[in-house]
């Protein structure tokens, strides 16, 4: 799971600014290690620094109206880090938990998958044994022998025929947990189609 936690502070001047600012992020920082979480799952995402002005109206004096001036207010920090929940059951107790220090805003909760190479493998393997087995009972049926595998694709291009096939499909997905408050994990699916030609006589 994928969070934002964003601390915005305003100050005439930027040193205080960037030091409240500071201030809070490694307060956040130091709570999520306390909780479990790796240096390398949190992130400085964004860090800008921006002017705030007011529009002042000029008063209108005898029918006539100067033109309005922008007055420096403030200035103000904003820091975003994107923090990385490997186990998904803590996600809410940590988004409770960096809302109640300050924050300006938390967003973006995602459910990701951390290795998806390895799951679309697996995938692709489970796809590639369904063709076998489908092309193997064709082949009895048939009554021929299947010599050799002479095409392959995966993910939607499927070539001309000449030959019996086996075509197989099988997904992989996370297993469904829940997290308070009320944040349901839901699932993340991988699927692999193949097409598998093969050579009979």
């Amino acid at each position: 799971a994928t969070f934002s936690v964003t601390v915005q502070e305003e100050a005439k001047e930027v040193r205080d600014a960037q030091d409240v600012a500071t201030k809070k992020s490694n307060d956040i920082i130091a709570y999520l290690k306390k909780e479990g979480i790796d240096e390398k799952d949190v992130q400085t995402t964004d860090y800008s620094v921006y002017p705030q002005y007011d529009y002042i109206n000029s008063i209108c004096r005898e029918g006539y109206c100067p033109p309005g001036e922008q007055v420096l207010r403030a200035f103000q920090v904003s820091q975003t880090l994107t923090v990385k929940v490997r186990d998904t059951q803590k996600a809410g107790e940590l988004l409770s938990g960096v809302g109640s220090r300050g924050v300006s805003s938390v967003s973006g909760l995602n459910f990701t998958i951390d290795d998806q190479d390895a799951l679309e493998a697996e995938a692709r393997d489970k796809a590639i044994a369904k063709a076998k087995a489908k092309a193997e009972v064709l082949a009895k049926s048939l009554g021929v022998s299947i010599v050799r595998v002479v095409g392959f694709s995966e993910d939607g291009y499927y070539p001309p025929m000449p030959y019996a096939y086996g075509r197989g499909g099988d997904v992989m997905t996370t297993v469904e947990s829940k997290v308070a408050p009320e944040i349901p994990v839901g699932q993340n699916k991988i699927t692999s189609n193949v097409t598998v030609t093969y050579e009979v006589r």
